[in-house]
């Protein structure tokens, strides 16, 4: 693609971000605050590189990626259990480490809230890589990502777990760039989503500059961005909302009723991105019109509830 077509790609894929941030602003009956939206966004966007480049970093660290081990057909338990938890940390310290450099002040402002939370999604993964050692062979299917082939459903369950786990985990650890200033509940929830469409974005740019590179600027690339602009990002949204509405319940909270509500929220996280995933693979597209009912409710309820609760800013 020339410079022209890459910049035309990256303003086409930014209208729809920009709009939906002004949609959920509007929503929640807060003023659209720009740099507030880029603080976020950005982090969100940032979020994702370690999962673009995770093949080459595996590569370079000479460590077999998740998706690699899962796709052979005999693997051992060590192995797999190995390579689940090294594929799933290894991008979230990367970000954690430019979340460091880029806001140190700001995430140590509440270090123990901070580092409780990254405890328990440790804990989380360990849980989740033990449920996948354990989980029985069952089903028909055809999938493949970065030329990896999965064939069973039971595999393809896992694959869509192990993305859902990752991609949920590194948007809501965006937040922490600046957590000393998500006191509030309002806030909390405006920037899950604010990171979300960051999230969003940079992945819709990348799926965008691949077609225009081999498809050109035709009727694929325009509907791969109307699709990926309404439905992919508002499934992203939502699974963020229901992780944010957990970590608030989180903050509200003692002892384990706040880790209850923490990993409760995670995992509904997990299972609605998945869900959607693996019923898209098995070309059951009905899921959209379910999702779309459901979501109009749970957007409502989310943001009309948020507007009855007074701000203290």
């Amino acid at each position: 693609m020339s410079i022209f077509q890459t910049i035309l790609t990256i303003l086409l894929a930014s209208v729809p971000i920009v709009l939906w941030g002004y949609v959920f602003s509007y929503y929640d009956g807060i003023v659209f605050k720009i740099h507030k939206f880029l603080f976020w966004g950005i982090a969100g966007a940032v979020s994702i590189v370690p999962i673009i480049y995770a093949t080459e970093i595996y590569e370079y660290l000479s460590l077999p990626g998740f998706l690699k081990v899962l796709s052979q057909s005999q693997v051992s338990t060590t192995d797999f259990f190995s390579a689940f938890i090294a594929s799933y940390w290894i991008p979230v310290v990367l970000f954690l480490v430019f979340l460091v450099v880029f806001s140190f002040s700001q995430i140590f402002q509440l270090k123990r809230t901070f580092f409780r939370i990254i405890g328990m999604i440790f804990g989380t993964s360990l849980l989740l890589a033990g449920i996948a050692v354990a989980f029985p062979t069952f089903g028909t299917g055809q999938l493949d990502i970065q030329g990896n082939i999965f064939v069973t459903l039971s595999s393809i369950i896992i694959v869509y777990i192990f993305i859902a786990f990752l991609e949920e985990s590194m948007k809501h650890i965006a937040l922490y760039g600046s957590i000393d200033s998500i006191l509030e509940r309002r806030d909390i929830l405006l920037f899950a989503v604010y990171s979300a469409l960051g999230f969003v974005f940079l992945e819709n740019t990348i799926y965008l500059t691949n077609i225009g590179e081999h498809a050109g600027f035709g009727s694929t690339f325009f509907s791969t961005l109307f699709t990926r602009s309404v439905v992919s990002l508002l499934l992203h949204i939502f699974a963020s909302l229901i992780l944010a509405l957990g970590f608030i319940k989180y903050t509200e909270r003692i002892g384990m009723p706040a880790v209850f509500a923490f990993v409760q929220g995670l995992f509904g996280a997990v299972f609605v991105h998945m869900l959607f995933n693996v019923s898209l693979t098995y070309g059951k597209s009905g899921i959209i019109l379910l999702y779309i009912f459901i979501g109009y409710f749970f957007f409502t309820k989310v943001f009309l509830d948020e507007r009855r609760v007074p701000s203290m800013s």
